[in-house]
């Protein structure tokens, strides 16, 4: 399940804007932020391309895109 506040607090550490993670997945800003509502899911290239774009680890991308509990 996507974590939006650590996305957001990882973003805003980073120096990105909603609109710099969109073009970066080449998408527009209305459907990232559809994405991140959850109204919409993520590709796996578009969670590779975010990750890039943010420069965070594995774990940090598991956190953000892979959290909670699977049962």
């Amino acid at each position: 399940m996507f974590c939006e506040n650590k996305f957001h607090a990882i973003r805003v550490l980073k120096g990105k804007s909603v609109a710099d993670i969109a073009q970066a997945i080449g998408t527009s800003t209305p459907t990232l932020y559809r994405k991140i509502s959850g109204k919409s899911d993520f590709t796996r290239n578009e969670i590779a391309l975010i990750s890039k774009c943010l420069k965070i680890s594995n774990d940090e991308m598991n956190e953000i895109f892979f959290s909670g509990k699977v049962s």
